[in-house]
């Protein structure tokens, strides 16, 4: 044996059949190792499957030192390349090799590696599109177009995307991809896929309620390791609300497996807006093994839940237990979906929460009430934002035959009744109509009447239209808008009505059918209780 004389590799060459110098420096940088040394660390579990002659996996023992090394080779001659080269640098009985051949998914359920090296000839494509890579951190896969075609390689790199990864573009080349779910998770959640479908399962997981009231504050999860798991994060619009926590020592342990719910909303409007945004999970777990559902306090809260947060889950179906982790708390096994639904692009939702909301949420409550309905907000004052000349709208739609509702008024399950028995509504734009969007449906005639022009009035059309596959009509018809004197955040703002227009605009939706103009709004009329806190802009 003779030693390389390149000291970046420092592998001994081995008698033949093992590979020979040369092979062994022209691996030295080959975009494989590159990336393989780039993702794995020590304590890190690794399987590869496949094993240019072992050069990657003597490399990886003996640069990176993982805590396991598996790499399986069913063919003979590169097998035994492999094993020589083991053998001449006293790494035999540090890799596990495998010469049999076995499907790649039992390998990663004996294995359990955060880690999966592939590079498998002809193979690559089949073996990504129909396995579970859920609880991997990163792969490495070697793609052969000449041999699958670009077609099935393309899918393969889908197939990867959908379970989550996303490229490394510093260590990886059109045919060589390193692939993080990390990287993945810190662009935020796509309604089209990425993490946002991704199930991870992590033992030993360490769970962080925040410690402060900030708007965006350090909580989440972190793995037995304290690596955090971008997954577990929080996302409004394209903002990281949940920045990874500090690593400190649980102060409670949880034992069995729970399903990670992320951060729970206290107020309506953000409660069903987000909080359920990891239950499509339900889905797709046996619920029976769950010990519960797992979420953190959006500030840090352990009070108990309020009756609609207790009425939302019961509509979801939920057979096991909800609760909040207060302290910092080791959990046995938690699983952790990605974020599903939000606020932000991800308002549209997934397909998976959406196929899992139409399917558990409410399922049993029966439509009771009239064909028309208008969802109002003129019971909540002037201090939660709202639409002045309210009452002169709603005793117009009343003569229409149209139901005067105040959803905050009923529980859950009268509101979802009549969101479901009705065939058009009006609505005043506000949270009501996140609920209401869980029930939407195609055949339904939906006007939004727009209170003040913002991200939340897209966000609200836009979650209407994922679910009903058509978008509202949007009513834009202020003659003004009243700013609070104290306070100049919009959601307290007061859209005054132009009411012929907002007639006209009903008429022209094929909502109402009253053909006479409407009169407009007496500046007389507008009430103490608006003047006395609000001015117009």
């Amino acid at each position: 044996m003779t030693m390389m004389r390149d000291d970046e590799t420092g592998l001994r060459v081995p008698p033949a059949p093992g590979p020979d110098a040369a092979a062994i420096a022209a691996a030295a940088d080959a975009p494989g190792v590159r990336g393989a040394l780039a993702v794995v660390g020590p304590g890190d579990r690794v399987l590869q499957a496949g094993t240019v002659d072992g050069v990657l996996a003597a490399r990886l023992m003996r640069e990176a030192r993982p805590a396991t090394l598996c790499v399986q080779e069913p063919d003979a001659a590169r097998g035994a390349r492999a094993a020589a080269l083991f053998r001449a640098n006293g790494l035999a009985d540090r890799i596990d090799l495998r010469r049999e051949a076995t499907p790649l998914a039992h390998l990663i359920a004996e294995a359990r590696p955060d880690v999966l090296i592939l590079d498998r000839p002809g193979e690559e494509a089949a073996l990504l599109a129909g396995t579970d890579l859920s609880g991997l951190r990163a792969v490495v896969v070697t793609f052969h177009p000449q041999i699958t075609g670009q077609p099935a390689m393309k899918r393969a790199k889908d197939a990867l995307r959908a379970q989550g990864f996303a490229k490394r573009r510093d260590v990886s080349t059109r045919l060589v991809w390193t692939a993080e779910r990390g990287a993945a998770a810190e662009a935020p959640p796509d309604p089209e896929g990425g993490w946002s479908t991704v199930l991870r399962t992590v033992a030993a997981a360490r769970v962080y309620p925040p410690k402060a009231r900030s708007f965006t504050t350090p909580a989440g999860v972190r793995d037995g390791a304290g690596r955090y798991v971008p997954e577990a994060a929080l996302w409004r619009n394209r903002r990281l609300l949940t920045p990874p926590p500090p690593e400190d020592a649980p102060e409670a342990h949880l034992s069995g497996r729970w399903l990670w719910g992320g951060v729970l909303m206290r107020s309506f409007s953000h409660f069903v807006a987000e909080t359920p945004a990891r239950l499509w999970a339900l889905d797709h777990l046996d619920e029976a093994a769950l010990a519960g559902v797992l979420f953190i306090d959006r500030r840090g809260k352990d009070a108990p839940l309020g009756r609609f947060h207790d009425e939302f889950f019961r509509l979801m179906g939920l057979r096991v237990p909800v609760r909040l982790a207060a302290v910092a708390m080791e959990v046995e096994t938690l699983v952790v979906p990605g974020q599903g639904f939000g606020l932000g692009a991800i308002t549209a939702g997934t397909p998976a929460f959406r196929a899992a909301m139409r399917r558990r949420f409410a399922r049993d409550v029966t439509a009771e009430g009239p064909e028309r309905l208008y969802i109002s907000r003129s019971g909540l004052g002037p201090g939660r934002g709202g639409l002045i000349g309210e009452e002169r709208l709603e005793a117009r739609l009343a003569a229409e035959g149209y139901e005067i509702f105040h959803p905050e008024r009923h529980d859950l399950t009268t509101q979802i009744a009549r969101y479901k028995a009705a065939r058009q509504v009006v609505a005043a734009e506000g949270s009501a109509l996140h609920l209401f969007a869980f029930h939407a449906r195609p055949e339904q005639q939906v006007a939004v009447i727009v209170r003040r022009r913002s991200g939340a009035t897209d966000r609200i059309a836009a979650h209407i239209a994922a679910f009903a596959g058509r978008p509202p009509h949007l009513i834009e018809a202020l003659a003004r808008v009243w700013r609070h004197r104290k306070s100049d955040r919009p959601r307290l703002d007061l859209g005054e009505l132009d009411l012929p227009a907002v007639g006209a605009a009903l008429r022209a939706a094929g909502v109402v059918t009253d053909a006479a103009p409407w009169p407009a709004l007496d500046p007389a009329e507008i009430p103490h209780s608006v003047t006395a806190t609000h001015r117009p802009r």
